[in-house]
């Protein structure tokens, strides 16, 4: 899609035990771009509940968690950690959108090509203060 889409299963809710706590989100996304002859470009986006956050502020474009260019049929993990202070003890969802910025079409925890493919995961960690 052209516009940030919902990852599958890539969300994770959690409750914090006080309000100085901070949450500790760390995903990994395995990524495969498909055999379809140009090179792509893809930007990915964290969301606290419905706002998002963890975004560069220097693009012109784009406001973005990251940003990924890749080679036809290239395989890569992308790797990200944030540290939010949320103030509350309220549950939190965060989830991953992603959306495709330049050419190309990507897939998520899946194999185009039968030899290349890797996994995805999302996990939220309380730091007490």
């Amino acid at each position: 899609s052209t516009s940030y889409t919902d990852i599958t299963n890539m969300n994770v809710t959690i409750t914090p035990t006080a309000s100085s706590s901070k949450i500790l989100i760390t995903f990994a996304l395995g990524l495969v771009d498909d055999a379809s002859g140009s090179n792509g470009g893809y930007s990915f986006r964290m969301l606290q509940g419905s706002t998002a956050i963890a975004q560069g502020t220097g693009g012109s474009v784009n406001q973005n968690t990251g940003f990924i260019g890749q080679e036809t049929n290239n395989a890569d993990t992308v790797m990200f950690q944030f540290l939010d202070s949320p103030g509350t003890t309220n549950a939190l969802t965060y989830k991953l959108q992603f959306k495709n910025t330049y050419n190309g079409n990507i897939r998520i925890n899946r194999s185009q090509d039968g030899q290349n493919s890797g996994a995805s995961s999302i996990t939220a960690m309380e730091i007490g203060t």
